[in-house]
Parts: C-alpha cells; structure tokens; sequence
C-alpha cells in the first residue's frame, strides 16, 4: 500500500500543480468583478480537491461554536494542510509569508482574495498590516485566519505564542476562535515534497472551540488574553 500511495501521490502532484495555477488564475479573473462570493466558490473549489485527489478526509468538531460576524481564527500550523483543511470549511482570510507573493499568478489570487502579507523579519511592518485591515473591515463575514505560533511547528505541539495576532484582535475589536487541527502533519510535515506518500487516507481533525472575546482587553494586558487562550488549545495537546 506504500508503493501504491507513493505512486498516487506523486502523479497527483502534477494536477495539483495544474489545479494551483487554474485556480489562481481564475481568481484573478473573478478579482475584477469584485464578486467575493465568487472568488470563494473558487477558493473552497481549490482546497476541498486539494485534500480529494491526496486521499484526506475531514473531521470537524464544534461546528457550532462558528459565526457568521468578524472574528479571528487562531490554529495550531504544522502543514500547507492545515489551511487547507481551515479554508474548506470556512473562507478565512490568511496571514501568508511574504516571501509567497513572489509566485506569479499564485501571487495575484492571494492579493485577490486579501491574504495578509507578513514578513516575519519586521515586527513594524506586521504590525501595520494589521493595523490597516482592522482600520477597513467589513460590516460582518470577514474572517480572519493566524498561526499564533508565528510558523509552521516541526512537531504536533503547540508552540509559545506570538503577540502579533493577539494585537490585532484587540484593535480591529475581533472576538477569537481558537482552533486545534490534528493530522496535518502527518500529510506533508515541513520539509517534505509529496503530500501522504505513505498512507492512501488519512484524516484531519478540525476543532472549533468556544469564542474568547476580546473588546474588555487592551495592548497592555495582550499578555493575559495570549495565556487564556494558549491554555484553551494546550488542553488538547498530549
């Protein structure tokens, strides 16, 4: 079965390929129709299939703890999978690497779909990012996606977190989601090239914990709100 899921794997790495670049440049097309609706049909289209053609299921617990107004979604990241998995369910806005905006026409669809650019080598212009998006959100609907990390974990363990995020929570007044995704790793752990090339399925568990608001808390207890919620996600962390 290892063999087969090799072979599986590699040759579905030419149509992800095709998929990635499809998808991208349809995504820029539909940019110009500022239809949102639309550039997530496209979106979803791209990561559900994704996670198809690699032979990975889904499991998703606490779907009642989502909403439909502004909030921040917070995961644990340990694999491109991870967002993957996130997206399919729900069409968040992602904070990327900057280094990613360099891709031509994958660059485009993520400035299409508003995909935060972060560079991780200036604290300052992070915090502008953040600063410029809390300043113009929409009414409701405008999800928002964080590794609080800061990156992608080698292990499935929760790391200590970043401040960024948590800032940003706070100015743009978005009430927090913290998310636990188990199984990720296992798909395509950092450094690796072929996605599941062991394994025929695997699954990835998505859980949804209860909303932590956040408008009673300010830049200088930041420190208090990263504990609260670093404490919810480590409960289920071996």
């Amino acid at each position: 079965m290892k063999i087969l899921s090799f072979i599986r794997s590699a040759i579905m790495m030419i149509f992800f390929v095709l998929l990635t670049a499809g998808c991208s440049a349809v995504m820029v097309l539909v940019a110009f129709t500022k239809d949102r609706k639309h550039l997530i049909r496209v979106g979803q289209f791209w990561t559900s299939n994704s996670l198809r053609m690699f032979g990975v299921k889904l499991k998703v617990i606490g779907q009642e703890n989502l909403t439909s107004a502004n909030c921040l979604f917070l995961f644990n990241h340990t694999s491109f999978f991870d967002v993957f998995a996130l997206f399919t369910i729900v069409p968040v806005r992602y904070g990327a690497k900057i280094e990613l905006f360099k891709i031509p026409i994958f660059s485009g669809a993520m400035k299409a779909f508003g995909v935060l650019p972060i560079a991780r080598q200036s604290r300052e212009d992070v915090f502008r990012v953040y600063k410029e998006v809390a300043d113009n959100l929409n009414k409701e609907g405008d999800f928002f996606a964080l590794s609080p990390e800061g990156g992608r974990s080698v292990e499935e363990t929760l790391l200590p977190f970043k401040a960024g995020p948590f800032v940003f929570a706070i100015q743009a007044k978005l009430p927090i989601i913290p998310v636990v995704i188990h199984g990720a790793r296992d798909i395509m752990p950092k450094g690796t090239m072929i996605p599941n090339r062991d394994k025929w399925t695997t699954e990835i568990e998505v859980r949804f914990l209860p909303m932590v608001e956040t408008l009673s808390y300010t830049y200088e207890t930041r420190a208090e709100l990263m504990d609260l919620v670093f404490q919810q996600m480590k409960t289920y962390f071996n």
